[in-house]
């Protein structure tokens, strides 16, 4: 017991950020979900509001005093989250966790031992079940290939997913010690929403260490609430952000395969998926495209075109991007 007690006063503090917008009753359960953690040290959770106008501000001021709050204009989850590292106490920090989502009362504890456990990983991250369901996987932790497409345990069962840690490109909700923000710096906060977690993650292995996907870690997801699945807003977010990722994160060879992928190949498909016989085809339950039928209409495909074009527009801001991502210094093992 004695052992047991010594290890536990060695746990460090953890921060846990939230960015929200207008979640309230979703962020409800998912405080209340934080607050329920087995972790046996301190940890502190912080919300930073982005401009709620349904209440939840005011709910978590009454409902959650334990609870730090910074209450913002409409701002990106980028700058929510960078606005949270600065007040963060914490010697681990974790971002990106969703309003959305609720988490097992072990989730902390599994990640904050995966990580102390393993001094080359740089972030761990758990799994993501789809939200009723008792295991269907939303997220497991992802790699990309040399088009820039991510892969991972997607709508399989838990029991699919290796058992032991497992090295991937990036994880949602990373856990990571506070010491790399000075090593690959803050949040990008250009991404507004979706894609500040790959970045990150994508920074991180760049200087050198693992990013790990830890199973055993479990949260369950309700997955696009807050701008919607499929919306035209989160087709063009999306499009946007991943060209923007490759530029800034590929190599250069993987940079210019990924780009002609997803500019050039991705954009002529989804133009030609109005055609019939082409979305019947596309609709197929063995098609890997499938995506592409579901979400095919012409608010959309201008969001992708929208997205392209930002991208050609900011080309020399991302250059510049780039290029200081190219200075981030190697740890040495």
């Amino acid at each position: 017991m004695r052992k047991v007690a010594n290890h536990k006063k060695k746990l460090p503090k953890v921060s846990l950020i939230i960015s929200n917008f207008n979640g309230r009753d979703l962020l409800r359960d998912c405080l209340n979900s934080l607050l329920c953690q087995d972790y046996a040290a301190s940890y502190e959770i912080i919300v930073i509001d982005a401009g709620s106008t349904d209440g939840a501000p005011e709910m978590i001021e009454q409902e959650f005093a334990e609870v730090k709050l910074i209450k913002e204009s409409r701002i990106g989850i980028g700058k929510a989250v960078n606005l949270g590292f600065r007040i963060a106490r914490g010697t681990i920090l974790a971002f990106d966790i969703n309003s959305d989502e609720i988490f097992s009362s072990s989730w902390l504890r599994t990640l904050v031992n995966a990580l102390l456990r393993h001094p080359d990983a740089g972030v761990v991250g758990g799994v993501r079940i789809l939200y009723g369901t008792k295991d269907v996987i939303d997220e497991a932790g992802a790699t990309f290939n040399y088009l820039g497409i991510p892969s991972s345990y997607i709508r399989v069962k838990l029991s699919d997913v290796p058992k032991e840690p497992r090295k991937v490109d990036y994880v949602g909700a990373p856990l990571f010690r506070r010491k790399l923000l000075d090593i690959v710096g803050l949040c990008d906060e250009t991404y507004v929403i979706y894609s500040e977690d790959e970045d990150y993650c994508a920074r991180v292995k760049r200087a050198g260490y693992d990013i790990l996907h830890i199973p055993q870690a479990i949260s369950y997801h309700r997955r696009s609430v807050t701008i919607g699945k499929d919306s035209p807003l989160s087709v063009y977010y999306e499009r946007r952000n991943h060209v923007r990722f490759i530029i800034k994160n590929f190599p250069l060879m993987r940079m210019f395969l990924a780009l002609f992928w997803h500019v050039f190949l991705l954009t002529a498909i989804e133009a030609i998926v109005f055609i019939p016989f082409i979305k019947r085809i596309l609709s197929s339950k063995d098609s890997r495209l499938v995506f592409l039928s579901q979400r095919a209409n012409r608010k959309n495909y201008r969001a992708i075109i929208e997205a392209i074009r930002w991208n050609f527009r900011n080309f020399k801001s991302t250059i510049f991007a780039r290029q200081q991502v190219s200075r981030i210094n190697r740890f040495i093992r």
